[in-house]
């Protein structure tokens, strides 16, 4: 899965979810849903999405 991530600056970017997620997480991330997400600035790929009841971490190294 792919999100579009836009900064606070307003620059986006695509950051993709390799991760195993809960059905039930993964039924509330539609395509043009917004949800908000935390990112590390010197690691933009690392990203949690914080949206409500979604809670996901995704990076390679398991953030």
């Amino acid at each position: 899965m792919t999100l579009r991530v836009t900064k606070a600056d307003g620059e986006q970017y695509d950051a993709e979810i390799t991760r195993v997620m809960l059905a039930e997480s993964a039924e509330k991330l539609n395509v043009g849903k917004v949800v908000d997400v935390l990112y590390l600035p010197q690691d933009p790929q690392s990203i949690v999405i914080t949206s409500q009841s979604i809670i996901v971490s995704v990076n390679e190294s398991g953030f």
